[in-house]
């Protein structure tokens, strides 16, 4: 009796260590699957991107940050364009300016470069709305021109600094030497900026609600891959021949969730970017949608 009695307790006493260990081994796997889709994604992000010098990416979730130079200053072509945009939309609500003013884009107006404003017939009339618009969606760079003219680049500079962008700085118009003085950001700063303005209160709600709709229509940008069902993106793209860069930033949305994308290159091929853009983003949206 006393050998069966000392058996069953050593059985109850496996029992528990094993129970104790399943338990834990469960708890574990349920942590592991809360944080594993953002493990997964850094190192996708990481594979591709792998020990080339010339990107630099950064990626904000709920779960992290990821970031690959991320601070590193870059000639920022396009990309430039959002927080021109930002205050505008910004000066608009202050009354400062009307987006619903017409305006006359005359020939001293005409910009080289991207756009179809200067393949339009003379003397358009456009509002400052219609010239915002433009300047997202078809990356124009005479109604980028035009808009600069009315907010004034230190105003753009202040917005950014405001939004703690500080490494992003509007110093020249659209198609003008980017010597001495070229218009600057860094992959982080354009993230930042996209998510000061999703998250915060930089614009009042109709104001971003403005701002979406235009990011959203963007035909410039690289971030495609498989259709994810109920997944958003707003983004702006930018490249710039003399300094050899190619950007794209952006924002994807899911439900109530939202991660925050840069990435810039520069002496990376067109192919070899866009396809490294494209993978990013569709690892994005596949950690969104998990």
């Amino acid at each position: 009796m006393v050998y069966k009695s000392w058996k069953n307790k050593l059985l109850l006493l496996l029992t528990a260590v094993l129970f104790s260990l399943l338990l834990g081994l469960s708890v574990n796997g349920f942590a592991s699957g809360q944080s594993g889709g953002f493990s997964s994604l850094e190192e996708d992000v990481e594979a591709i991107i792998g020990d080339d010098e010339n990107y630099a990416v950064f990626i904000g979730t709920k779960d992290g940050d990821i970031g690959i130079e991320e601070e590193k200053v870059y000639s920022s072509a396009s990309t430039i364009k959002v927080p021109i945009l930002i205050e505008a939309l910004r000066q608009a609500e202050q009354g400062i300016i009307n987006l619903d003013e017409k305006v006359t884009v005359t020939d001293e107006d005409i910009t080289s470069g991207g756009g179809i404003i200067r393949h339009m017939s003379d003397n358009q009339i456009l509002s400052l709305r219609d010239l915002l618009y433009l300047m997202i969606t078809q990356s124009d760079n005479t109604a980028t021109n035009m808009i600069i003219e009315r907010v004034g680049m230190g105003s753009v500079n202040q917005a950014s600094a405001e939004m703690g962008a500080e490494d992003t700085i509007l110093q020249r118009y659209m198609m003008e030497s980017v010597t001495p003085r070229d218009n600057l950001t860094s992959a982080k700063d354009m993230a930042t900026i996209m998510q000061t303005v999703y998250e915060g209160d930089i614009l009042s709600s109709e104001s971003e609600a403005e701002f979406l709709r235009m990011m959203a229509e963007g035909i410039l940008s690289h971030y495609k891959g498989d259709d994810h069902s109920g997944v958003s993106l707003y983004s702006k793209g930018g490249s710039l021949g003399s300094t050899n860069v190619r950007h794209n930033i952006g924002m994807f949305t899911h439900e109530d969730e939202a991660v925050y994308v840069s990435v810039m290159s520069q002496n990376a091929s067109l192919k070899d970017s866009r396809i490294k853009m494209a993978e990013i983003g569709e690892r994005v949206m596949d950690y969104l949608v998990e």
